[in-house]
């Protein structure tokens, strides 16, 4: 799956010269606490701890692949924000270091995502932006630390709870609408107006006014549901967007067999939206990306 990606991103470090990126320095795999997360989740798709020899040669290749992405993403960087991001710590993820700066594969995708929107969008990546999917907040938290004016998040159980209690920790100082019980959006229109970070569950969408946003915003999930499903997400983006609709979404599904056949040509984009933007995900070319405009 990840080959052609390796090797592409293998291509580009070597053509700008970059011999920085076997320079990042990582903390030891920890065998112990890896195999405690595979025993508590239970997931049958996970991979088992095996070999000690070629766990950690795997390790060093995950370490490498990350150095990798973060090489490109800063290629990528026209809005400078890497220089004044950095993992957080938040989760325990692995430590990799670039100098004293903690990296990682979200934070390069993310700001990547980021440098896109803005870039194409301007002053509408800055106004409200609509995410369903949102996983554990990673876009959200990039688009809040460069000043957007309010997240809302939509996500079904209990993803959003994660969601939630990251960015709560993130951004102390916001005001929040929490996850809560409401049929109509006058009950809470003032909280949700006030609010910089908005956590939803999916039947409430249908609350919110007409063109409430001006960014809606989907990442590898809608490959994930059935087709009713996503074409009810396409409504409500087609009603709620005042601006843009970007997604991004596997070429073909890899990612879960027997879902459903979504690739790249048969999501229900509207004809009459426009496409602005299209083009291979720099950073895993297994991915394309698309802003439409809606109006």
């Amino acid at each position: 799956m990840y080959q052609e990606s390796l090797i592409k991103l293998n291509r580009f470090v070597q053509k700008v010269h970059d011999t920085s990126v076997h320079a990042d320095k990582s903390e030891a795999m920890d065998r112990d606490g890896l195999n405690f997360i595979n025993f508590q989740v239970k997931d049958p798709h996970s991979i088992a701890l095996g070999d000690r020899q070629q766990d950690a040669v795997n390790f060093r290749f995950y370490v490498f692949y990350t150095s990798l992405i973060w090489r490109r993403a800063v290629f990528e960087d026209e809005c400078h924000i890497l220089g004044s991001l950095e993992e957080s710590p938040l989760g325990h993820p692995y430590r990799i270091r670039q100098g004293q700066r903690l990296i990682s594969q979200d934070l390069a995708r993310s700001a990547t995502e980021y440098n896109l929107l803005k870039g194409r969008l301007g002053k509408s990546a800055n106004g409200t932006i609509l995410e369903i999917g949102a996983g554990y907040g990673r876009l959200a938290e990039v688009f809040l630390q460069r000043g957007a004016s309010q997240y809302i998040i939509v996500d079904i159980f209990p993803m959003i709870y994660l969601a939630e209690q990251y960015l709560k920790a993130r951004f102390p100082n916001s005001k929040i609408f929490s996850l809560r019980d409401f049929s109509d959006f006058q009950s809470v229109a003032r909280e949700i107006e006030q609010a910089r970070i908005v956590f939803l569950t999916p039947d409430q969408l249908r609350c919110l006014p007409d063109r409430y946003v001006d960014v809606a915003v989907n990442i590898n999930s809608f490959m994930e549901i059935a087709p009713a499903e996503v074409e009810s997400y396409f409504a409500a983006i087609e009603r709620l967007a005042k601006g843009h609709f970007y997604t991004k979404q596997w070429l073909l599904n890899k990612s879960k067999q027997g879902v459903h056949g979504f690739e790249k040509s048969n999501y229900p984009a509207r004809p009459h939206w426009s496409l602005v933007v299209e083009r291979e995900d720099p950073l895993h070319s297994d991915f394309f990306e698309q802003i439409w405009k809606i109006a």
